[in-house]
């Protein structure tokens, strides 16, 4: 009897546990949606795996979900990573990892330290958190070692470091970014995103062994941003500039013809809209500095120069 109702109080927990994880994750998908911008059918698949951990419905012998996310530099592969991680845990728990500081062999012993006294990057996050996202960046550039590391991090939730110590990652999430494919997206337009998909993970399986890219829970492709969504990522940056300058006392607004300029200067091929937040800041703060040079004010209507080479302040009386 007394076995039973033991059972029964820990099954009566675990359900309580649920109920409140079900109640944290109310408005997870839309919480995503309105801060990674023209990604929503990867924001699909990604939600669907972070959720069965969070729940705790994943094998308890893996880690809460392994995810590999694939396409060109600026879509919001990283962004996405850490906006999940400030809903979930708070951004303090996400711990970034840049594997193009890991291109050689002798960048190994950095990663997983040296010996008893040194446990290496990784074993200083795993020395002092339990939970968490561990966010390994462009996966394609670390060295070859690094990949067994990963086989041993998917497959059992473990990882032995050269501290001779062995850390248990079954409450973690862990998510690997890469660039691999994305030549394949430049002429996207003559390709539907059925083929985009078959194209890059042809350039997966050729570059990793097939046990590691088999180990991912979830292998999701990022497209290349349209037009709108570019837009529409300048305006949702152009409006937090503006409330930061609203904070100080600026009253401004951004009219169309600055909007087009911004996406123009902040986006490119290589690195998507990687560039477009700073130069929103950039070309933003130069109208007002040169506003507040003229007339003393920086208020009014922000437009584009008639040389089309930078940003100016209209007042407004």
């Amino acid at each position: 009897m007394a076995l039973a109702t033991i059972s029964l109080n820990c099954f009566s927990i675990i359900i309580i546990s649920m109920k409140n994880t079900i109640e944290q994750l109310n408005g997870f998908k839309d919480y995503l949606k309105s801060r990674i911008i023209g990604q929503d059918s990867a924001i699909d698949h990604a939600v669907d795996a972070f959720e069965n951990g969070a729940l705790g419905l994943s094998d308890p012998d893996k880690p809460l979900a392994s995810l590999l996310f694939l396409g060109p530099t600026g879509v919001g592969k990283t962004e996405l990573t850490l906006q999940v991680g400030e809903f979930l845990f708070g951004k303090e728990k996400v711990f970034r990892f840049d594997m193009s500081e890991y291109m050689h062999e002798d960048a190994y012993s950095i990663l997983i330290g040296s010996g008893k006294e040194d446990a290496g990057k990784l074993g200083n996050v795993l020395e002092s958190n339990f939970d968490g996202i561990l966010l390994f960046d462009e996966i394609e550039k670390a060295h070859h070692k690094i990949f067994d590391l990963f086989l041993q991090m998917m497959g059992s939730a473990r990882i032995s470091l050269a501290n001779h110590k062995t850390y248990n990652l079954s409450k973690f999430f862990i998510v690997c970014t890469s660039n691999i494919g994305s030549d394949v997206l430049i002429d996207v337009r003559s390709n539907s995103e059925v083929r985009i998909e078959r194209a890059i993970f042809s350039r997966l399986f050729d570059f990793f062994r097939p046990e590691l890219i088999g180990r991912f829970d979830k292998k999701i492709v990022f497209m290349p941003l349209s037009t709108d969504s570019l837009r529409a990522i300048a305006n949702f940056n152009i409006q937090k500039t503006l409330q930061r300058y609203l904070g100080k006392g600026y009253q401004l607004e951004v009219d169309s013809s600055a909007v087009e300029f911004l996406v123009r200067i902040g986006c490119n091929h290589r690195f998507g809209a990687r560039p477009m937040k700073q130069a929103i800041i950039e070309y933003i703060a130069n109208a007002v500095r040169s506003a507040l040079r003229e007339h003393s004010l920086a208020n009014g209507i922000i437009s584009v120069s008639r040389d089309h080479s930078k940003l100016i302040v209209n007042p407004v009386f």
